[in-house]
């Protein structure tokens, strides 16, 4: 399967990038500046924040993505978390935020998405929504202009993970 999605992204058989919406409120982007032992590093951006999140692996990306979309409620999650806490504890947690809810964080017009770039690569990720505990969106490597959909969180992360072995390939000279 991983030969297979990069041989997509090689040959350029993704989805050209006409009519997509850059001012999407849910649209990341992530600069990968390097690899560091098989995982990529560099910068998040969103349309919320002139300020970038740092990236160490795609375990930090979809923790960040997640909060994200928690917090500007869209694309809102079909299901809600699960979680080995006691119900005592999450019914505990539960009144806590709803006494106090957190706000919703306002959109930076002024903000290109477009504008930020890796030193090794930039994607694109579109989160078009989050069902069945998952993802489902569309990724564009900025570079080669393709974009390609994925129906779940798994599909994402071999899409990244061709992205991370076309830099290290092309580094090592393959």
């Amino acid at each position: 399967m991983k030969v297979a999605v990069i041989g997509i992204i090689n040959s350029r058989e993704g989805v050209k990038m006409e009519g997509v919406n850059y001012r999407a409120i849910n649209l990341v982007s992530v600069c990968v500046d390097g690899v560091e032992d098989g995982e990529i590093v560099g910068r998040i951006y969103d349309r919320y924040s002139e300020e970038h999140t740092l990236l160490h692996g795609v375990g930090g990306l979809l923790t960040t993505m997640e909060e994200l979309f928690d917090a500007i409620k869209f694309p809102q999650a079909s299901t809600s978390h699960r979680s080995f806490k006691s119900k005592r504890a999450e019914k505990a947690a539960a009144t806590a935020s709803a006494s106090t809810p957190a706000p919703t964080p306002e959109i930076n017009s002024s903000i290109d998405i477009r504008s930020y770039r890796g030193e090794k690569g930039t994607l694109l990720i579109y989160v078009r929504s989050r069902q069945n505990t998952s993802w489902q969106g569309a990724v564009l490597w900025e570079e080669l202009g393709v974009t390609l959909e994925f129906r779940s969180v798994l599909e994402l992360l071999k899409l990244i993970d061709s992205c991370v072995e076309e830099i290290t390939g092309a580094e090592s000279g393959d």
